[in-house]
C-alpha cells in the first residue's frame, strides 16, 4: 500500500512540453533574435555570481524580466482599448488586427539597431521565458514545480471502536534525493494519530481526484 501511496503522489513524470504549441515559440524566439542582433545572443543567461544560493541581485532581476513582461502586456492591451474606443461594435477587422498586433517601436538611445517593430506580445513571451530561466539558473526556483495539484495531502479514513469515523491528512514531504513528494510516514504510523483506532475495521485512503489524459 505504501508503494502505490509513493507512486499515487510522484512528480517523477517529465513536463509533456508538447503542450507549448508552434506559434508561442515563434512568438518567443524572434524577439531573441532580435536581442542578438542587439545585444549578444542569451547574455540573459549570464551568472551574476558564483554563489550556490540565489541573492538580492538575483530576485531584482526577476522582478525586471517580469515587469518587462507585463510592460509589453500592457501595451498590448492598451492598443486593443483604444481600438475599441473608435470601433465599439468590433466591426473593423482591419483595425483590430493592427490593434492587435501592437507595433513595438521603443528605440533605446545610442542603440546599434532600431525598434523590433514586433507586436508586443511577443517580447512578453520572451520576457517571461527569461525571467524563469534566470530564476530557475540561480535557484530562485525551481527547476520544476512538478504536479503540485497532484500531490495533495492523501486522506486516511478509518473507523475507531466506537464505530465512529474519523479522518487524517498523511503529512508530506520532498525527498532530498529525488525531489518528488512523498509520505514523510507509513500508515501505520499515520493510523497512530487517530484515536481508538480499531485495526480490524476497514481503512481506505481516498487520493486526490485527478484528470485522466483525454478528458
Amino acid at each position: 500500500m505504501l508503494k502505490d501511496l509513493k507512486e499515487g503522489l510522484s512528480s517523477s513524470r517529465k513536463a509533456d512540453t508538447t503542450h507549448i504549441r508552434r506559434s508561442f515559440q515563434i512568438y518567443t524566439c524572434r524577439p531573441c533574435e532580435y536581442g542578438s542582433d542587439k545585444y549578444e545572443r542569451a547574455n540573459f543567461m549570464r551568472r551574476l555570481h558564483d554563489g550556490a544560493e540565489p541573492t538580492a541581485a538575483d530576485f531584482e532581476r526577476f522582478r525586471k524580466y517580469l515587469r518587462a513582461a507585463r510592460d509589453h502586456i500592457d501595451e498590448c492591451l492598451e492598443s486593443m482599448e483604444r481600438h475599441q474606443s473608435q470601433d465599439p461594435k468590433l466591426a473593423d477587422v482591419n483595425g483590430m488586427k493592427m490593434a492587435a498586433y501592437a507595433i513595438d517601436v521603443d528605440v533605446t538611445p545610442g542603440s546599434k539597431i532600431g525598434a523590433s517593430r514586433l507586436p508586443h506580445v511577443a517580447p512578453a513571451c520572451a520576457s517571461l521565458m527569461m525571467a524563469i530561466t534566470q530564476a530557475t539558473d540561480c535557484g530562485l526556483l525551481p527547476k520544476d514545480p512538478g504536479t503540485p495539484w497532484r500531490n495533495a495531502a492523501p486522506v486516511v479514513k478509518t473507523r475507531d471502536s466506537n464505530g465512529f469515523d474519523n479522518e487524517a491528512h498523511i503529512e508530506m514531504r520532498k525527498d532530498p534525493q529525488t525531489g518528488y513528494i512523498v509520505p514523510a510516514s507509513s500508515l501505520e504510523e499515520a493510523l497512530k494519530n487517530l484515536p481508538d483506532v480499531d485495526v480490524q475495521a476497514k481503512t481506505s485512503i481516498d487520493f486526490p481526484k485527478r484528470r485522466e489524459p483525454n478528458q
